[in-house]
């Protein structure tokens, strides 16, 4: 899969945000994508995620 793809799917959400799960089985949601990085680092910045009660909230 190229880049760019993988990019428009996660920055637009094209996948079924329904049960997602973790490897280890927790339930993810992705409550913001983002924002896309154009410079060097991270490919997308500021995502906010939640694991079970966990909330990641990105760099």
């Amino acid at each position: 899969m190229k880049e760019d793809l993988l990019h428009f799917i996660w920055r637009y959400q094209k996948f079924s945000p329904n049960n997602l799960k973790t490897t280890t089985g927790l339930a993810l949601q992705v409550l913001s994508p983002g924002f896309l990085n154009e410079g060097v680092g991270p490919d997308f910045s500021n995502a906010k995620i939640q694991m079970d009660e966990l909330f990641w909230i990105g760099p």
